[in-house]
């Protein structure tokens, strides 16, 4: 049995996290004002500079808003999110999948990708079809851990082997939101759940079935519509 390495998180790291959680719970809701940074620091028994810097990091991802002599106030995530946020928002929901969240990413990627798959299949190499089944393989032996990022792995590789460098630099671009996808479906169904499509969907490339790659693509987005439990809302959604 392989065992991970065990790393207790930082100060600024648990300042952060417990800020996260109480925005996306609704504890703290969309313009409520911060304590002060002293307080902060007084009340979780932190530095300042834990707290200065925690502060950036929240605001670097749209969770906090800082306003210059006159506070700190809990972002509105409609408007000031970003990536980082919804990635955030994504591990928050990993063991209770919110479908408020998971479908427009399903439905962006159903816009995106029967494109890349039809482009690999025609453009793909013997060099790029070879890095697709090796990415397959390497599934096989995957944990719970490394199942996110193989499977992110494997769209960005047939996404260079669309031979289009604006769909591999695109699927890059959202490559956090990907491994969060991935890591809070596969936490819900299991880390193989999707084993077979990958392998399918890689065999397919390989025999040039462009047709039948995109048809297996808008089917595993139909299968994850279909399957999906319901959930109203995601969290600070009505904040």
């Amino acid at each position: 049995m392989a065992l991970r390495e065990i790393k207790a998180p930082t100060r600024q790291q648990l300042f952060i996290d417990e800020l996260q959680q109480m925005i996306l719970s609704g504890e703290l809701k969309a313009g409520d004002r911060l304590p002060s940074q002293r307080e902060l620091a007084r009340e979780t028994k932190v530095s300042l500079s834990v707290v200065n810097a925690g502060i950036t990091n929240l605001a670097d991802r749209g969770f906090v808003r800082i306003e210059p002599r006159q506070g700190v106030y809990v972002a509105d995530i409609a408007r000031d999110g970003n990536i980082q946020t919804l990635v955030s928002m994504l591990d928050y929901t990993s063991t209770a999948l919110d479908t408020s969240l998971l479908e427009p990413i399903i439905s962006f990627r159903r816009a995106l990708e029967p494109q890349i798959v039809h482009g690999a299949c025609e453009h793909a190499t013997a060099d790029e079809l070879d890095r697709i089944d090796a990415i397959v393989d390497r599934m096989v032996e995957a944990t719970d851990e490394t199942m996110p990022g193989l499977s992110f792995d494997f769209h960005h590789e047939v996404a260079i082997a669309s031979g289009n460098m604006v769909y591999s630099m695109l699927v890059n671009t959202f490559k956090d939101i990907y491994v969060s996808f991935y890591r809070a479906t596969q936490a819900y169904y299991g880390p193989m759940r999707s084993l077979p499509f990958f392998r399918h969907m890689a065999d397919l490339i390989r025999e040039r079935d462009a047709e039948g790659a995109v048809a297996a693509q808008m089917d595993e987005f139909s299968t994850w519509f279909e399957s999906m439990p319901k959930k109203e809302k995601a969290p600070n959604q009505d904040a």
